[in-house]
């Protein structure tokens, strides 16, 4: 098993109230994911959606694998993982984002603002209607990403992936 992860470690944070999507890259393609993960800090009791969308380019697109978790709380800075079906593989282009989404107005995360934008840090689905906001957290997640913005927060999450079967590996390295 692998685990890759991406994003800010500082011990700041950041509560939007609306769904969030982290990009990950680097990884090898035809990997199954196991688990997904997110930083996060000091909440009140909530549940969480998380989701993996492949990468068109540089944005959030189509989903491959959501799921949710029953309720928890969180103290302190705490890895909030959910576990996926092993069975979803990492697309070719080794590039997924994370998706996540609380059902309680300003969940706390583990983000640190940076001085960039285009998707490189987190990009967020906060249109003027509530479809990307917490209280629509019943209609979330969609089939193909809805993106209003990018954000300067650097949100951390991860992937945990096991080895590609032995077939898909013999016939992608040949």
């Amino acid at each position: 098993m692998t685990q890759t992860c991406n994003g800010s470690t500082a011990d700041e944070n950041w509560a939007p109230t609306y769904l969030i999507y982290k990009r990950i890259t680097g990884l090898t393609p035809a990997a199954l994911m196991t688990q997904i993960s997110i930083d996060m800090h000091t909440t009140g009791t909530c549940k969480i959606k998380m989701g993996v969308y492949t990468d068109a380019p540089d944005n959030p697109s189509t989903l491959l694998e959501q799921v949710e978790s029953g309720e928890f709380t969180i103290t302190g800075y705490e890895t909030k993982s959910l576990s996926l079906s092993g069975s979803t593989a990492v697309p070719a282009n080794g590039i997924i984002w994370i998706a996540v989404i609380a059902n309680i107005e300003a969940p706390s995360f583990r983000a640190h603002a940076e001085a960039s934008g285009s998707g490189e840090y987190s990009v967020y689905a906060a249109d003027t209607t509530p479809s990307g906001r917490w209280t629509n957290y019943g209609g979330n997640l969609y089939a193909t990403a809805i993106i209003s913005g990018d954000s300067e927060m650097n949100i951390r999450a991860c992937v945990t992936t096991s080895p590609p079967p032995f077939r898909a590996w013999i016939m992608g390295n040949s």
